[in-house]
């Protein structure tokens, strides 16, 4: 059998903040060509995992490995042309329009000095297209609803023109029509077969709906991973997250699906 290639992993990390240690000696990659979820109760690690894959992080022992090299012995532009980062909480400077703020993600293209091109305006439309935000492009940032500003930080992500996306809880705070527009528009991001996506999630049905290939944490470490219909069982679920459930077949897309029973009169 074929290894599949990651073109990110955590090589033998630990993490932590301060003096607390949140995962020790993690060893987990990111398939290329998937779109990831890293699902796992609060606290076990998730997003502590995929901020030290964008190098916000840096690991108390262990590597990040970018690319079949360590992601610190990159420039930070080198890094930024390499992967996409869309964190949890996004702020915008006050009175930018859309345009304006999907712009700067052609910041790692440019130099101080360089003028703007037309490569440069040709990727700000692409990422925009590729959003459904073109009709927004002269709106304010400020004026726009929670899924629509999701959208365009999305496409701030994408006018970087990387291969690996990595989100951070890119569908919390939002209502369940915009959390599926969001992972509606990942879905056709990884259809394209240009990136390979990497998302916290906490909706357990939704990461078994969309996405390709999980990593279950618990406790700061990786207890599963592989496809949603190979890894996903009620034993697992009861595991990692405590709760009595029923793991059935989704009548839509015949994936794992699962049914809480703890505090259910019957």
């Amino acid at each position: 059998m074929t290894a599949v290639r990651t073109p990110i992993e955590a090589v033998d990390v630990t993490l932590g903040y301060g003096g607390r240690t949140v995962s020790e000696h993690l060893d987990v990659g990111i398939p290329e060509g998937s779109f990831t979820a890293i699902i796992g109760p609060n606290a076990c690690g998730k997003s502590t995992l995929l901020r030290s894959l964008a190098r916000l992080l840096e690991p108390q022992d262990g590597s990040i490995v970018l690319d079949g090299r360590a992601i610190h012995d990159y420039s930070s532009k080198q890094v930024a042309r390499r992967l996409g980062l869309l964190p949890q909480a996004s702020v915008s400077p006050p009175g930018i329009t859309v345009r304006d703020l999907v712009a700067r993600g052609r910041y790692p293209h440019r130099s101080l000095l360089s003028p703007w091109s037309a490569a440069d305006g040709d990727a700000v439309a692409r990422a925009l297209e590729a959003t459904g935000s073109t009709h927004l492009a002269d709106r304010l940032v400020d004026e726009l609803s929670g899924g629509q500003r999701q959208r365009v930080w999305i496409s701030l992500v994408l006018a970087q023109e990387t291969p690996l996306l990595l989100l951070d809880e890119p569908t919390t705070f939002l209502d369940i029509t915009h959390q599926l527009e969001v992972l509606n528009l990942c879905r056709r991001l990884h259809a394209t077969g240009e990136y390979t996506l990497a998302a916290v999630l906490h909706d357990l049905n939704l990461a078994f709906r969309y996405a390709t290939h999980l990593i279950v944490m618990k406790d700061g470490k990786v207890v599963a991973q592989g496809a949603p219909q190979d890894v996903v069982t009620s034993d697992l679920i009861q595991d990692v997250y405590g709760i009595g459930n029923l793991c059935v077949q989704d009548p839509v897309t015949g994936r794992p699906m699962i049914v809480p029973t703890d505090g259910v009169d019957g």
